[in-house]
């Protein structure tokens, strides 16, 4: 720890003797030289006049080159912190069209999973239950939809993996949307367990002998936390999509997106 330490105390006076050696010279040189003038024309090899006059022009030619040495520094260092910006811009940009082109795919596969949510429910909510005899009939009319939608349900690991490494990817743009990245991350735990559980739930109906109104009620129910679930998820990518685009392409178009507000 000891040698850390004191490797880093050499470096950083290291730096600093670089960074500023160039005053510290000049200094020297404009009080050296007026000293060993004075001494010179004590001693009669100079006279007084000479004296005056060179240390004059001495220390102004000095002055002028620190002025110059200080301009073309300084115009190095803007010059560089441009090119920095330039290449900040360009890398958030970019990263900006991979991560907004995943939450759009994204979107698109959570807007599939919820149509055919929503369709099972509907399906329920239209069918005079008291009089479907046996309620196994409508659930053969469920499981149609429901074959079609666990397609879209088994992508959902997948889905959000890819969403996760592309974030990672440029995580050092992305760094500050961590908090909304694991906000997600919990939702989409959350949503899968809930798939995986209403799949359990669909097979036990399927091989149930006497299948009763109130378990297709419980599978609607089910399909409905899910469909939460779903807007919350969404909810969540509209979101994180206005926090990056604000902070990627708002200095840019010197504008920003408004926030959503649920109704």
């Amino acid at each position: 720890m000891s040698n850390i330490f004191s490797n880093f105390k050499t470096d950083k006076i290291k730096t600093f003797f670089k960074r500023y050696f160039i005053y510290f010279f000049t200094f020297f040189i404009i009080i050296f030289f007026p000293l060993c003038a004075y001494y010179l024309s004590k001693i009669g090899i100079i006279t007084n006049e000479d004296f005056a006059d060179n240390v004059l022009r001495f220390e102004g030619w000095v002055v002028a080159l620190l002025i110059a040495w200080i301009h073309i520094r300084k115009n190095r260092e803007d010059n560089l912190i441009i090119q920095n910006n330039k290449i900040i811009k360009r890398l958030g940009v970019e990263a900006f069209k991979e991560v907004n082109r995943t939450i759009e795919n994204t979107a698109t596969v959570l807007a599939k999973m919820e149509t055919f949510y929503f369709y099972i429910c509907r399906q329920v909510e239209e069918t005079n239950l008291d009089t479907v005899d046996p309620p196994s009939l409508l659930l053969n009319t469920l499981e149609k939809i429901y074959n079609e939608m666990n397609q879209v349900n088994i992508s959902l690991p997948e889905l959000w993996q890819k969403f996760n490494l592309n974030f990672k990817a440029h995580e050092i743009i992305l760094g500050e949307f961590e908090k909304l990245r694991s906000g997600l991350e919990i939702e989409f735990q959350t949503i899968i367990l809930l798939t995986i559980e209403l799949g359990k739930y669909f097979t036990i109906l399927k091989t149930k002998e006497n299948l009763t109104i109130k378990d297709i009620l419980t599978l609607k129910k089910e399909c409905k936390n899910v469909e939460k679930k779903i807007n919350k998820i969404s909810s969540l990518l509209a979101e994180y999509r206005i926090a990056i685009t604000n902070q990627i392409l708002g200095p840019i178009f010197g504008r920003k997106l408004l926030k959503k507000t649920s109704a």
